[in-house]
């Protein structure tokens, strides 16, 4: 595997590469390539680049050039790019799987660069040419270029290679930019630049990726992973991770770390005189929403994009951190990392296989220290994943600033773990009725013991919340709290309190407020 020299490219060379990236760009305007390294997702204060072959938030392609990064903050044009106003924040991102095939250890890693290949795969296999045709780029969707004013990857929407659509069969757009693209593993040389470390393990991903401006969301993007074992293995002990070499700024005074408990992973300075973000710099994390489900009779769990019944989502499962540098160089090596063990599969020396654990911003507990260039994953797992099975894993990315670096921390752990539902669907919106009026319906299924959905109607965009009583009209439960367009929606609520635990057997009541209008309705919890 090659050694990654990180290079900081002059301004005036910057300048060169950015003038074409002045004018609105948008994805599916471009020639066929030998992949689409050059799309990105700019739909609030971070510009994110994005790929065909799962690597996010990278260096390089023919727009943004190489060895600057791949996540920009805070963003608002080009040109504050070129002239070294807006920086970067991680150099380069993406999956990571790894599992067992008969005992074998199997990997497949989206780094500096990727062992997948662009496409879905067809009869068990890759498609040879997919990395060379126009139709397995990445597509891009704005909330302005709908029916009535398709851009042309709104004309093209895959819908064969498996992109989304809505209920009204429309491509599925999400918040203000969605992006969708659809990749495999199943090329035994994988990517030209990178020696494959294993066989493949024979699985598609389609990822759906989405952000907005909307109060709440400018500092955040929505990472989607719809997995799918299309090949002929029976994999066991799956892990997948989401990698980062976090670069916030100078790349050689970061620290990492963890929360167990939020099932969250981030990176932030060690002083606050970094040298491109003087003063206060950000922190940059990542949080699992959703991972991988498995059978768990009487749970829930989100799965694509809905609930089903007697299985729950796996929290992360470990967070590894090493220096650049020490890259795996093999299987076994890239496994152990995945699973929160050292190179040779021993523990780590605090005999966990979650690292750095402790609060900066208190501090206590386990910290980062000897700050210097960083690499980490958080990873889910483990689960087995049989031919024909699918898997779902949502994910979200955030940026906080404060007025130092630990303030940095806590906003950006607000920003993590803000509420969360799916957005509507903009493509639905403008091509469906809009709601006359606002209304709340009755909650389905009335009575219920594991969980029940809350449906509600806006006819414009509002700031919307919606309570839990108990009938002595304490609060119980914020299902929502945040600004909504016009549209149909359903929250789902799991009988438990603002602390996570299960309310007792009883009536209740939910409240909606939104714009000048509110309303009540009773629902009664059996367990």
């Amino acid at each position: 595997m090659k050694t990654i020299v990180k290079i900081r490219v002059p301004s005036i060379i910057a300048g060169l590469i950015f003038i074409c990236a002045i004018l609105p760009i948008r994805a599916g305007d471009f020639s066929a390539q030998d992949r689409d390294y050059d799309a990105y997702i700019d739909a609030n204060q971070l510009l994110m680049t994005y790929s065909n072959v799962g690597m996010i938030s990278h260096a390089g392609g023919d727009i943004f050039p190489a060895g600057i990064g791949g996540l920009y903050y805070p963003y608002t044009t080009t040109e504050d790019i070129e002239n070294g106003i807006t920086h970067s924040l991680i150099y380069s991102s993406g999956i990571w799987l790894g599992g067992k095939v008969s005992g074998e250890t199997r990997v497949a890693l989206a780094e500096f660069s990727s062992d997948f290949w662009p496409g879905p795969m067809i009869n068990g296999t890759f498609d040879s040419t997919a990395d060379a045709d126009h139709i397995y780029r990445v597509y891009k969707l704005y909330s302005d270029s709908l029916a009535s004013n398709p851009n042309q990857d709104y004309l093209d929407w895959p819908v064969d290679q498996g992109a989304p659509i809505n209920a009204i069969g429309g491509p599925v757009c999400l918040g203000d930019q969605t992006l969708w693209s659809v990749y495999n593993d199943a090329n035994p040389d994988g990517n030209p630049f990178r020696a494959r470390f294993s066989a493949p393990l024979g699985i598609e991903v389609r990822q759906t990726t989405w952000a907005s401006d909307l109060p709440g969301e400018e500092n955040a993007v929505y990472m989607e992973y719809c997995l799918f074992n299309k090949g002929a293995n029976m994999i066991g002990d799956l892990h997948l991770s989401i990698w980062l070499d976090p670069d916030l700024g100078d790349f050689a005074d970061d620290l990492v770390g963890c929360d167990t408990a939020d099932d969250t992973y981030y990176c932030y300075n060690a002083t606050n005189n970094d040298t491109q973000y003087p003063g206060n710099p950000p922190a940059v994390g990542y949080k699992l929403i959703a991972g991988p489900v498995v059978s768990s009779p009487g749970d829930s769990a989100l799965y694509f994009r809905g609930y089903v019944q007697d299985y729950r989502n796996l929290r992360m499962s470990s967070f590894y951190k090493y220096i650049g540098g020490l890259d795996p160089q093999d299987a076994d090596w890239a496994y152990n990392f995945m699973r929160g063990y050292e190179q040779d599969g021993s523990l780590p020396a605090n005999g966990s296989v979650f690292q750095v654990t402790g609060d900066p911003v208190i501090p206590s507990g386990e910290l980062d220290s000897n700050p210097g260039n960083r690499m980490m994953l958080g990873s889910f797992g483990p689960f087995d994943f049989n031919p024909g099975d699918s898997q779902y894993v949502l994910v979200k990315l955030a940026v906080g600033r404060d007025t130092d670096r630990l303030t940095a921390i806590t906003e950006m752990r607000s920003i993590l773990n803000g509420p969360f539902d799916f957005p509507v669907d903009v493509a639905d919106e403008a091509e469906a009725i809009v709601p006359h009026a606002y209304t709340l319906a009755q909650n389905i299924p009335n009575p219920f013991n594991s969980g029940t959905s809350i449906s509600y109607s806006l006819p414009e965009k509002s700031h919307v919340t919606i309570r839990i009583f108990n009938i002595l009209g304490q609060e119980v439960k914020t299902v929502v709290d945040e600004f909504r367009n016009a549209g149909e929606y359903s929250v789902r609520w799991d009988g438990r309190n603002n602390s996570g635990r299960s309310v007792s057997t009883g009536l209740y009541l939910y409240r909606i407020e939104a714009g000048d209008y509110s309303g009540t309705r009773k629902m009664l919890f059996l367990k």
